[in-house]
């Protein structure tokens, strides 16, 4: 359970994923708009270019308006193929999200002012502000902001506009309706504007717990399953755990097997004599050191039942076989347990048998199995401490002590 709440804990904060989402959300939505403003200004812009040139009407300062024109026309070429090389990425870093960010912040500051200024003078000449109303709901409303940051550049822009209606000379005729619908449309984008980032960031936290809770899932299940194939006490695999090995050992045959199977000597005498908190203790210590020796490939390690483990050597050579045997002895005598109650020796002694072939087919792991557990049971009945090997059910490998005992 700490493990599932310290992988929880690595998770990204709520905060954080509504920012990234948003940011991917962002990056899509600028595409569309991008795309959708380059068409409408460039049809304008030709539009109004050409009325410009082919009628007797003209204006001060016409470069400013053309100036603005190519201004917000850039900014949207900008964002469209900013937008266009980062709206199909799936994972969106911190600096990544500042990132966009930045460019939403820019983009709206430039395309409304640049629409305020173009709108006053369509208001001017053509007695309408289409523009700015455009541009005050696409920034508002279509792409995913924060009232806060909205608030200021439409207030901002609005006033300034207002004001330039308020004081043209077409007031009278048309500045009256186009400022009633102007301050009407700020205040349904901004409302529009609070409610779609509201609505959407409750979305986007609904998501987030989702997550969270398919994830805890997801560990509770594979906590569960692993408690299932582990054994409680020794924290090796159980019977059920290696029959789940199986499963994986059938994608690797055939292969040559090595079976050990350990048994602690007068266990039970050891249990009489210091009590069953200490024979915890010492398969406790046995199984941390089998887990350890069998931690690199082709080793598999679980507690058979009682005192007793089982080993897979997998494709292991009967030198490498030996070389396990003397390892796992080593650590298990760098403990110094004592065991005064045995009558093989004052030390914790072992009797292991083991067996050696080929495995075709999966069911041949229980022939393997009995040999194995035939070599360990001919130790255990001579002489204990001591080790048998196999190979196809015949000894390969007998100690002369154990022999003279036959």
């Amino acid at each position: 359970m700490k493990k599932l709440f310290a992988n929880l804990s690595h998770s990204p904060p709520a905060s954080i994923y509504i920012q990234r989402e948003f940011a991917k959300q962002n990056i899509k939505r600028l595409f569309l708009v991008s795309i959708f403003s380059l068409f409408m200004l460039s049809a304008i812009f030709f539009i109004n270019l050409y009325a410009h040139t082919h009628t007797t009407y003209h204006f001060k300062d016409y470069k400013g308006y053309v100036i603005c024109y190519i201004l917000i026309i850039a900014i949207n070429i900008f964002t469209l193929i900013y937008a266009f090389k980062h709206r199909r990425k799936q994972a969106i870093s911190i600096e990544q999200t500042k990132n966009i960010n930045a460019i939403i912040f820019l983009y709206v500051w430039i395309t409304l002012l640049s629409s305020c200024y173009i709108s006053n003078y369509d208001q001017q000449l053509h007695g309408q502000i289409v523009i700015y109303l455009v541009y005050a709901f696409l920034c508002s409303c279509v792409v995913i902001i924060p009232l806060r940051k909205t608030m200021i550049p439409i207030l901002f822009c609005t006033i300034l506009l207002s004001i330039a209606i308020i004081f043209n000379s077409n007031f009278i005729t048309s500045g009256q309706f186009n400022l009633i619908l102007l301050l009407l449309i700020t205040v349904l984008t901004l409302s529009l504007n609070y409610l779609n980032y509201r609505i959407m960031k409750q979305h986007l936290e609904q998501n987030q717990r989702l997550v969270e809770e398919k994830q805890v899932s997801k560990m509770l299940t594979k906590e569960l399953r692993a408690a299932a194939y582990t054994d409680e006490l020794t924290n090796l695999s159980n019977r059920r755990g290696y029959l789940h090995h199986l499963d994986y050992l059938q994608t690797q045959l055939p292969c040559k097997m090595t079976v050990l199977m350990i048994d602690i000597d007068c266990f039970k005498k050891y249990n009489d004599y210091y009590g069953h908190a200490y024979g915890d203790i010492v398969l406790a210590k046995v199984a941390s050191t089998l887990h350890d020796l069998c931690a690199g490939p082709n080793r598999f390690a679980s507690r058979w039942g009682g005192e007793e483990f089982l080993v897979l050597l997998q494709n292991h050579t009967e030198n490498e076989v030996y070389r396990f045997y003397k390892q796992f002895l080593n650590q298990i005598n760098s403990y110094h347990i004592q065991h005064v109650a045995s009558e093989t020796a004052d030390y914790l002694t072992f009797s292991i048998g083991g067996n050696s072939q080929t495995i075709i087919h999966v069911d041949d792991m229980n022939t393997c199995i009995l040999h194995a557990d035939e070599a360990q049971y001919t130790v255990k009945h001579s002489t204990k401490n001591d080790f048998v090997l196999m190979e196809n059910g015949k000894i390969i490998s007998m100690p002369d002590s154990i022999a003279q005992c036959q």
